[in-house]
C-alpha cells in the first residue's frame, strides 16, 4: 500500500487541506477545525441534544494543539484557552426544545448581543406546520426554555403579526 501511495503522489504534503473533529467523552463532536483554521464548537444539553453552536471568527493557531490534532490525540480541554479568549465574538446559535424534544426556537446572536428568533410550530402528529421569523430581538441567554423565549417575545412585541414572517406548510 505504501508503494501505491508513493507512486500515486497521495502522501500528505504542504498542499493538503485537512479538517479535524474533536469528540467529547460521550463520543459527540465538540469541535471541528476546518482546513483554514476555522473552529466551530457544538455544546449539548443534559439530554444530549445540540444546545448551542459557536463559530469562531479567529483562525485557530495554537501550535501544540495542532500537533495533537495531526497525531489524533487532541482533547476538548486543548481548546479551553481559545474558547475563553474568543467566545464573545463568536457567531452563536442556540436551539430551544419543546416538552416533546423538538426544536421549538432557534436563536442567533447578532453583533449587538441580542437574539434573532425563529420558531418552528408542529401539528398533533409532529409535522412542521409553520416557521415564524420574528422582527423583534430578545436577550441572548443560553439555557432558556421554550416558555421563557415565548414570554420574552411577547414582552418585546414580537408576537404581533406585523413583526413576523410566517411560512405555513400543508400536508
Amino acid at each position: 500500500v505504501q508503494a501505491l501511495v508513493a507512486s500515486e503522489s497521495l502522501q500528505n504534503d504542504a498542499a493538503d487541506r485537512l479538517a479535524y473533529r474533536v469528540l467529547d467523552r460521550d463520543g459527540r463532536v465538540r469541535f471541528t477545525l476546518d482546513a483554514v483554521g476555522g473552529v466551530t464548537e457544538t455544546r449539548y444539553d443534559t439530554a444530549g441534544r445540540v444546545q448551542q453552536t459557536l463559530a469562531y471568527g479567529v483562525p485557530f493557531a495554537d501550535a501544540p494543539t495542532l500537533v495533537k490534532l495531526r497525531a489524533g490525540i487532541a482533547v476538548v480541554a486543548d481548546f479551553t484557552a481559545f474558547v475563553n479568549g474568543n467566545q464573545g465574538a463568536a457567531r452563536a446559535s442556540q436551539y430551544v426544545y419543546d416538552a416533546t424534544g423538538r426544536v421549538a426556537y432557534t436563536l442567533a446572536r447578532n453583533d449587538a448581543g441580542q437574539a434573532l428568533v425563529s420558531e418552528r410550530r408542529y401539528d398533533a402528529s409532529g409535522r412542521v406546520i409553520a416557521d415564524v421569523a420574528y422582527a423583534k430581538t430578545i436577550a441572548y441567554v443560553v439555557g432558556q426554555t421554550a416558555t421563557q423565549v415565548a414570554g420574552a417575545m411577547t414582552s418585546a412585541g414580537g408576537d404581533a403579526a406585523n413583526h413576523q414572517r410566517l411560512t405555513r406548510y400543508a400536508y
